[in-house]
This record gives C-alpha cells, structure tokens and sequence, in this order.
C-alpha cells in the first residue's frame, strides 16, 4: 500500500495494531523520550508518530538532552512550531483525528496514556471509535 492512498480508517488500523504489538514501551509526558541507557519510551500519540514515519509520512523531528539525563523527541508541525506532547497536524490529518490531543467526548487520549490506561486498552478505545475523536 502506497503511503499517499492509505486512509484514514486503514492509518487507524496500523496505529492499533503497533500498539498492540508490544513493540512499544509506555512513556507518559512526552510524544517519546530515550533514557541514558538508550531505551525509548513512547506515549500514544508518539506511537502514532511513529507509525507516521514507518508508513512513508514526512516527519522533521528532533532530539533534545535534557537535565533530567532523558532525550525528548520534538516534532515541528510548522517551521519554527517545536511540538512535544500532540500529534503534529498532518499526521492527526492522517489518522483523522480531530484534536491532536485525542479529545473525544469522554476523555482525552493523553490524559488516558498518562494515567495509566496501556496501549492495548488505549488502542481499544481508538477501535471504538468513540464520539468526537474522528472526522466522521
């Protein structure tokens, strides 16, 4: 399948089945982070990146060292426009999502990753497409 004919729902399915793959290590915070010792760590969203990149989507991203001995992965929706925590515009457009947080009408995929809910449960949630989270 050529990247510029995936739609929508077969985009959604890719990010599903990744984070059921257990390729993926739960991260909370940040799209992705990379500790000292060179693990990576991923939310949903930067998951979705991922998946993104994989697929043959365009992606600027870059690795920023911090203090704390992590290495956050940024991406950049726009020139100059650094994101670190939500899904950059066109891979939300990708996916279909509306909010590139993941709002939907009971919650908020962010919120989900970043208190506890794990990826199978998560990508659960993207199967049911739940009110508010897709274009319909």
């Amino acid at each position: 399948m050529k990247f510029e004919d995936t739609t929508p729902e077969q985009a959604r399915q890719l990010w599903e089945d990744a984070l059921r793959s257990e390729e993926y290590e739960q991260g909370t915070g940040f799209l992705s982070q990379r500790k000292k010792d060179g693990k990576e760590y991923d939310c949903c969203l930067g998951v979705a990146c991922k998946v993104f990149v994989k697929a043959g989507g365009s992606l600027a991203l870059d690795y920023v060292l911090s203090r704390d001995g992590f290495t956050y992965i940024l991406t950049f929706d726009e020139p100059d426009q650094l994101n670190r925590v939500y899904l950059p515009r066109k891979v939300a457009d990708w996916l279909g999502v509306i909010e590139k947080d993941g709002e939907y009408d009971s919650g908020r995929l962010t919120t989900d990753n970043d208190e506890g809910t794990n990826f199978k449960e998560i990508a659960d949630i993207i199967a049911s497409k739940p009110p508010g989270l897709f274009v319909e």
